[in-house]
């Protein structure tokens, strides 16, 4: 299975005045529909935000057919992303694979009576899918061969072993938002060229050299009995997370200080008169 994190942005002040199709031609957006615009966590296709534009006849036909106010079309373009992660079928005049799925009357996420399905919560929500992937999580978690199975807690790094800082998640508890800010610290340790591995992996299996271990609240406990040796921190919220700057300034600190110590003073050399 796979999951991904959508969350809905605000693009009221974006001009939507055309879209490109996927042969790069140019299409006017008529007026009177409805457009919205989704981030989209991990990646799909290499897309990281898409819009969804549903066409102002469609608009008209929803709110006659079925009663459908202006205020539920983000539900149905909500629908629409999903359609999309779930590797439900897009007409290709309805998707150009850039940045624009289009919703009408010939192609749009069906409920089974007919009309436009709908996502309860169309700002934040998550989609599971049944797309094959490498953990039973949805997620691509580096698979590392060259050392044994582990009963859970993390083995002490050797000297010279590179650092690992985990974000612990279990089949049980997994939040879409620990994967935006697993994301989002990522980003901020290889920005900062820290020199340490940023990683997601189950409590039951962390790997190696781990000196920092991020969970949830409710994961707490149980990141304690699994890695009782480990320095844990709990993310009340891992979406911009204050703690994870801080973390960044002591990792920084602390390879200061360790490249300090491992200067070596030369004495002078003696020149003989």
């Amino acid at each position: 299975m796979r999951y991904f994190h959508v969350v809905r942005k605000d693009r009221s002040a974006f001009p939507f005045q055309f879209y490109v199709d996927r042969h790069g031609v140019e299409h006017m957006l008529e007026h009177g529909g409805h457009t919205s615009s989704f981030g989209v966590l991990p990646t799909k296709d290499e897309l990281d935000f898409v819009h969804v534009h549903v066409r102002a006849d469609f608009v008209r036909a929803g709110e006659e057919r079925w009663d459908l106010p202006e205020s539920e079309w983000v539900r149905v373009a909500a629908a629409a992303i999903e359609a999309w992660l779930k590797n439900e079928t897009i007409p290709e005049d309805h998707f150009n694979r850039m940045d624009m799925i289009l919703v009408d009357q010939f192609w749009y996420p069906q409920a089974a009576d007919g009309s436009p399905r709908m996502l309860v919560d169309p700002y934040e929500f998550d989609v599971v899918t049944d797309e094959p992937w490498p953990t039973d999580q949805g997620i691509l978690v580096p698979v590392v061969d060259d050392h044994p199975a582990l009963s859970g807690a993390a083995a002490p790094p050797a000297d010279g072993a590179v650092k690992r800082v985990v974000f612990g998640f279990t089949v049980d508890v997994f939040p879409g938002r620990l994967l935006i800010g697993y994301e989002q610290f990522k980003r901020k340790a290889a920005e900062a060229n820290l020199g340490v591995q940023v990683e997601l992996a189950r409590l039951s299996d962390l790997p190696p050299n781990t000196f920092l271990l991020l969970v949830p609240a409710e994961l707490a406990e149980a990141a304690r009995q699994a890695a009782p040796e480990c320095r844990i921190e709990v993310v009340e919220d891992s979406v911009n997370s204050p703690i994870f700057d801080s973390i960044i300034r002591e990792i920084r600190a602390e390879n200061a200080q360790a490249s300090a110590s491992r200067l070596i003073v030369m004495p002078a050399e003696r020149v003989e008169e």
